[in-house]
Order: C-alpha cells, then sequence, then structure tokens
C-alpha cells in the first residue's frame, strides 16, 4: 500500500466521548451508480485503501459525484461522523501569500500529489469509524479518505513537516498542491531534485499527469511580466510590458508613465513584492514627497483596483490573441485604448474625458465622418481643449457624486 509512515503522521479521530454512534440506513442505489459503486469499491480493494469490516458502530453511505469526464468519483457521506469530531484549527496558509511568493519567477513547476490524502494511514483504531454501505458488504478506509473533518487539516500538517526546510525558499505549498518557484532558469533542475529528494524519503507520490512546467509566454525582447498601475478615481490605466520586474524598472515606470505624463503623485499604492518596497525606490519616493502605501498581505482589498485592471487586460488579452499568446505586447495598446474610452459604471464616464474632459477621436470617427470630423478647425479645437482642462474639475465633481451614490 502507497502511503506515509505511520510513525511520522497518520490521522486520527478525536469524536466527542458524549456522542452517540450513527448507523446510516441503506440508501437505494441502482443501475449506472450502482455498477460505478462495485468498480470503485474494487479498485480501493487492488490498491489495499480499504478492507471489510463487520460490527461498526458508524455507518455512511455512499454518494457519486459525475465528473466532467464522465466518470463517477464515489465519496461517502460522513456528515454525521463530522459532527461528532471537533475542528482542528491548524493554521493553513494565506492564499494571497501564496500568490504574492509566486509571482516574479522565471520558472514555475505545478506538481499534485497522486491521491493526496490517500497517501496518509488512518489510526488503526479510527479505521471502524470510516465505514460505509455497499450492497455486498461493508467497508472501512485504511487510509485517510475524502471528505472527512481534518483531513486537509493533516495534510497541511504533514506538507509542513515534510518541506519546512524548502516552503517560503524554493516552493509554496497548499495543501496538496505544491508549485516549485525558482528566480533563476538555471537554478530550477537543482531546485526540483531537492524537492523531489524529499519526496522520495517520505514515500510520497505524484501524479505524473497532472505535473507541469511553466513560464509566462515569452514575447519578442523575452517581455514577461506586465506592470501596471491605475488613478484610483478616473480609473485611468497605465501598464508597461517588462521582460523582468526589477526595482529600477519600477522606478523608471512611475517617473516616465506617471509623474512625467501627468503629474507628481500625492500617494502611491503597492503590493509588498519586494521591489516596492526596495530602499532605492522608497529613497525615490520620498525624494518627490510621495506617500508610499504599501498594501498589508492580510488586507488585499487594499490594491483592489490594480488587480481589477489585471483582470480587465487579461481576459482582452484571451479574448483577441487564443493561442497565439507571445503577441500579447502588441495588443495591449488597443485593449488600454478602448478601456480609456469606456464609460466606467461608477463614474459615467470615460476614463479618457476625466483625464482630459473631452471625448477621444475613435478611429470609426475617420472611417465613416463624424460631425466633429468634418467641423473640425485646429485653432478653435486649441482654444476649446484650453477651456475644457479649466473645466475638468467640475467634470470630477460630478463622477465622484456618481461614484458616491454606487457605494450607498
Amino acid at each position: 500500500m502507497l502511503g506515509i509512515d505511520a510513525d511520522f503522521i497518520c490521522h486520527r479521530l478525536a469524536i466527542h466521548k458524549e456522542a452517540r454512534p450513527v448507523a446510516q440506513r441503506k440508501r437505494k442505489v441502482g443501475g449506472e451508480k450502482g455498477e460505478a459503486i462495485v468498480s470503485e469499491t474494487q479498485k480501493l480493494l487492488n490498491a489495499d485503501f480499504i478492507r471489510e469490516v463487520r460490527y461498526t458502530t458508524w455507518l455512511a453511505n455512499v454518494v457519486l459525484v459525475k465528473k466532467n469526464s464522465g466518470k463517477w468519483r464515489m465519496c461517502v457521506d460522513y456528515t454525521d461522523l463530522n459532527k461528532a469530531c471537533p475542528k482542528d484549527s491548524y493554521p493553513l496558509p494565506s492564499i494571497d501569500r501564496l500568490v504574492d511568493g509566486a509571482s516574479g519567477h522565471a520558472l514555475l513547476s505545478f506538481l499534485d500529489a497522486y491521491s493526496g490524502y490517500n497517501q496518509i494511514v488512518m489510526y488503526p483504531p479510527d479505521e471502524v469509524h470510516t465505514s460505509f454501505i455497499t450492497d455486498h458488504t461493508n467497508y472501512c478506509y485504511r487510509v485517510m479518505p475524502f471528505g472527512l473533518k481534518n483531513a486537509g487539516a493533516t495534510y497541511q500538517r504533514l506538507m509542513d513537516k515534510v518541506f519546512h526546510q524548502q516552503i517560503g525558499r524554493n516552493m509554496e505549498v497548499y495543501v496538496d498542491d505544491m508549485v516549485v518557484r525558482t528566480t533563476s532558469e538555471t537554478d530550477h533542475a537543482s531546485d526540483l531534485a531537492e524537492i523531489f529528494a524529499q519526496i522520495r524519503r517520505h514515500n510520497m507520490h505524484l501524479n505524473l499527469r497532472s505535473a507541469s512546467s511553466e513560464s509566462s509566454p515569452p514575447a519578442k525582447g523575452q517581455l514577461k511580466f506586465l506592470l501596471v498601475a491605475i488613478d484610483y478615481f478616473t480609473k485611468w490605466i497605465e501598464a508597461c510590458p517588462l521582460a523582468k520586474i526589477t526595482t529600477e524598472n519600477v522606478r523608471k515606470f512611475t517617473w516616465k508613465n506617471i509623474i512625467y505624463r501627468f503629474e507628481i503623485l500625492h500617494a502611491l499604492v503597492t503590493d509588498n513584492d519586494q521591489q516596492f518596497i526596495a530602499q532605492e525606490f522608497e529613497d525615490f519616493l520620498r525624494e518627490l514627497g510621495i506617500k508610499h502605501l504599501p498594501t498589508s498581505v492580510e488586507h488585499p482589498q487594499t490594491n483592489g483596483q490594480a488587480e481589477a485592471a489585471n483582470k480587465v487586460i487579461l481576459q482582452e488579452l484571451k479574448k483577441r490573441l487564443g493561442v497565439a499568446k507571445g503577441q500579447w505586447p502588441d495588443e495591449l495598446p488597443s485593449i488600454l485604448w478602448a478601456y480609456h474610452c469606456t464609460p466606467q459604471s461608477t463614474t459615467q464616464e470615460t476614463p479618457y474625458r476625466l483625464t482630459y474632459r473631452t471625448d477621444a477621436m475613435i478611429p470609426v470617427e475617420v472611417g465613416e465622418t463624424s460631425h466633429r470630423h468634418q467641423v473640425f478647425n485646429s485653432e478653435q479645437n486649441a482654444q476649446e481643449l484650453a477651456a475644457d482642462l479649466d473645466l475638468v474639475d467640475e467634470l470630477r465633481d460630478e463622477a465622484q457624486i456618481h461614484e458616491e451614490a454606487c457605494k450607498l
């Protein structure tokens, strides 16, 4: 039987002493589901994951769930047993920390444990409590089954024990999902070898069909990353494709794309990536009198507008590119242009109009000549643009009223 050494870790059931055992009445199952139960049960017997049991006080029914592939997944309804067990409050890692920890790396390898939970054995005296009903006999699990309360906490405890020297350095783990991350592509093979050595040492097994290594789709000039900034009020987006996100590139982006084009900022909100909290970047902002507000990992909503901008850009890139992922920098300007000319639901105005107090001349107005294109006068246009800039504050006040109304 595949599995971790029981002396290293096993799953125990802490059933309340006052809890009364529940033996569920057998539910009728027939046809395709009945055949699926027989097939799945035989697979579990062949793998030595279950054994026949008699005289059990806890008994649960089988539940079948159809996968997208058309095959059946067999689960057990442990509702009654789970109610009798207290919650294991073992801390699971923060999703935000995992995302931040995996970002900005040259190569990522995603690993998935084979029959993840089933690699942990049950504490022998607790095996009988996992019993379930079939048409022919009753079985109990010798390994930790899916659906048991605290199974996720037990598995996370295992992963933390096995990879305590690697987590945070060259890998991140969330229950049975592992990500091996490397800043330099040349070091990735040695990092994987280190992880695989730990896996073999503890008799763990991976699902090879689910293992994959990916890097961001390189474009011309090996552009793999996108640095995005958004104005809090106007929703104007500035974005720049980069081969690597470094502190110097962030500083240049802030100066060239934001300060040089618009104005010195009152405050800049960023996440806690090393590029944004480096002393060099902090000194740059301090010299310009810009207040730096790095977001807390526990409160990622602070940077929600930038995340929303990322989502918009990614969705549009997927629609336009299909499989030609390496051409994404070529599509970026047109995506930003379309976004800037689209009214936002909160302000009822386009980001372009809130920035310049006038509507942009879009390409369709040139092909199908619009009225303002026909009567265009360059001298008068310059005067009107200057007047629009003088009145932009009034337009922004109106937009702010709309935005506040949306929050009510």
